[in-house]
């Protein structure tokens, strides 16, 4: 599997556990045969819920944290809304949510 395929694989475990815990959960990365996968402020999905609005950077290896803390601070984000960074590593049954 190359990193593109394990990116992809854990930005949908992590997809899918938000929206078990309720979130309506929307896919920032913009990606096909033509198009190359890109970020949307930093982030690969929003998730949201009546209270909250949180943009996430799906992360499946720590030592790429640092560099999705540098991507968010790239951009300008109310303070109502939230940045998250969530690890998901192999073999862990949940994510690890880094708040920024």
């Amino acid at each position: 599997m190359n990193k593109h395929q394990k990116g992809n694989r854990t930005k949908l475990k992590i997809k899918r556990y938000f929206e078990r815990l309720g979130y309506q959960v929307g896919d920032l990365e913009k990606s096909g045969r033509f198009i190359k996968q890109k970020d949307v402020f930093g982030a690969d999905i929003v998730i949201m819920n009546e209270k909250k609005i949180i943009f996430i950077q799906c992360k499946s290896n720590k030592n790429d944290v640092p560099k999705g803390k540098k991507e968010f601070q790239k951009y300008f984000f109310p303070s109502e809304v939230e940045k998250w960074i969530v690890l998901w590593e192999d073999y862990e049954k949940n994510p690890k949510i880094l708040f920024l």
